[in-house]
């Protein structure tokens, strides 16, 4: 189970994840699980199989016309359909479920902006989790969500989401470093913020 965290202000968002997973043959590694989408002023990231992440993000990048946060945004549930009809079956079942988070510079409203879904690709099935208003936090651990977000902060809420993991799911796979993504209208930068 992965660690995300999204905090959005109107001109400004952090997206962190954590970086450890599960490899192929059920060995530990360092994961990609944050993408920066630059045409889409957006960033991309999932909790869950790498490789349904994966297959939705090949055809965020493969399929043209999303050239904005609001279009992409509106385009992933048809992403994920066109995800599903590729996914080969006989890949088990954990290997195509993904919870994603798009968060990004919105033109329509203005402001920043962030949506969720959760999806199966066997089962060919999408559902969105809403809009993200602040924050989204996941696992939520039951932790005070501060008002103010910087990366001491999303630091300090990955060591407790990572401790509250070991304690409730401790065959899960999380924790490594923290990654976060800075969006501002036209700009987005990444950091390594360190180990959790």
């Amino acid at each position: 189970m992965s660690i995300f965290q999204a905090w959005i202000a109107p001109g400004r968002a952090l997206v962190a994840v954590d970086t450890n997973g599960y490899k192929s043959n059920g060995g530990q590694s360092e994961m990609q699980k944050l993408a920066v989408m630059p045409l889409s002023n957006a960033v991309m990231a999932c909790r869950g199989s790498q490789l349904a992440f994966f297959q939705v993000l090949a055809q965020a990048w493969l399929v043209p016309g999303h050239n904005s946060y609001d279009k992409l945004a509106a385009g992933l549930p048809q992403l994920i359909e066109w995800a599903a009809a590729q996914f080969p079956p006989s890949l088990p079942d954990d290997a195509a479920q993904c919870e994603l988070h798009l968060v990004g510079w919105s033109d329509a409203q203005q402001k920043m902006a962030g949506v969720s879904f959760t999806f199966n690709l066997k089962a060919k099935t999408a559902e969105p989790v809403g809009e993200i208003r602040r924050n989204r936090i996941g696992p939520a651990s039951n932790t005070q969500t501060p008002e103010q977000f910087d990366d001491d902060v999303a630091m300090r809420l990955a060591r407790h989401q990572l401790a509250w993991l070991e304690e409730n799911a401790p065959a899960e796979v999380t924790g490594g470093r923290l990654l976060v993504a800075e969006i501002r209208r036209g700009r987005i930068e990444t950091r390594d913020v360190g180990p959790i």
